[in-house]
């Protein structure tokens, strides 16, 4: 075969069809793939949750006050957080975010933080303050903040979870 036949055979219609088809094949495993890693990354995220509520606060129990925080089979955004901040020890803020769980959300330098529209620094975040968190998780089971927004308190405030007494 010399190269002008090759290139013939290059420019054929059966040739680009198989083109195509390997191409889409190659797109759908892509595709699924970065499906699967999302998910394992959000279930992964959720076990180190619950893993780490198991070791803070006591015995599995079903007596135990802390037990139907993070229902076994809801899974919490491993992503970001959007309630009123609970406590503060920086780098590491904990939300008591609206779907009824605490998450702990890690500061780092890289976080940009506003309230409204203003740039402000994580010193200046208060106890009470209502947040929304968007960020990255880590092995620790903690949100690493990539933006902070501080809002004001929502009109029709789902009850988040209750302070310890």
């Amino acid at each position: 075969m010399n190269l002008t036949q090759f290139k013939e055979k290059l420019q054929s219609k059966k040739y680009r069809d198989v083109i195509l088809v390997a191409a889409i094949l190659v797109a759908t495993f892509l595709v699924f793939t970065a499906g699967m890693e999302v998910g394992y990354m959000k279930a992964s995220f959720h076990y180190r949750l619950a893993d780490n509520y198991n070791r803070g606060f006591g015995p599995n129990s079903k007596d135990h006050p802390m037990m139907g925080l993070v229902p076994p089979n809801d899974v919490t955004s491993a992503h970001g957080a959007n309630g009123k901040i609970i406590s503060i020890n920086l780098p590491l803020v904990v939300v008591a975010d609206f779907d009824h769980t605490e998450k702990t959300v890690r500061i780092t330098d890289d976080t940009t933080t506003r309230k409204m529209r203003d740039t402000i620094s994580a010193d200046d975040l208060e106890v009470g303050s209502y947040v929304l968190v968007i960020g990255t998780p880590n092995d620790n089971a903690e949100i690493e903040a990539k933006f902070i927004r501080v809002m004001p308190p929502p009109e029709h405030m789902v009850p988040a979870l209750p302070i310890s007494q």
